[in-house]
C-alpha cells in the first residue's frame, strides 16, 4: 500500500478522535467571550444566545458521535472534574 495513504489514514483516525477528547470548540458568535455586545450602546452586553454565556458549543463532529451512540455524555459534562462531581450527586441521591 502506498504510504501516502497510511498517513492519510492515521491522520483521519486523529481528528476523529479528536471530537471525544475535544467536543467543544470556541463559539463561533461570541469568539470564546460569551458576551454579544449591543449595536447602538457598545458597552452593554448580553449572554450569548448561541453559547448561553459560557463561551463554547459543540462541535460538528461530536453532535453526530451522540448521534450515533458513540458518546454517552453531554459534551458539558465532560473534562476534569466532572467524575468527582457524579460521585458527588449520586451519594446525594
Amino acid at each position: 500500500m502506498n504510504p501516502a495513504i497510511w498517513i492519510g489514514l492515521i491522520v483521519a483516525a486523529g481528528w476523529v478522535s479528536s471530537w471525544w477528547w475535544h467536543p467543544r470548540q470556541a463559539c463561533g458568535k461570541c469568539e470564546g467571550t460569551g458576551r454579544s455586545y449591543g449595536k447602538i450602546f457598545k458597552r452593554n452586553f448580553h449572554h450569548c444566545a448561541v453559547c448561553g454565556g459560557n463561551g463554547k458549543e459543540t462541535r460538528p463532529g461530536t453532535k453526530a458521535m451522540m448521534a450515533l451512540g458513540v458518546i454517552k455524555s453531554h459534551p458539558d459534562q465532560t473534562g476534569p472534574g466532572w467524575g468527582r462531581r457524579r460521585r458527588r450527586e449520586a451519594r446525594r441521591r
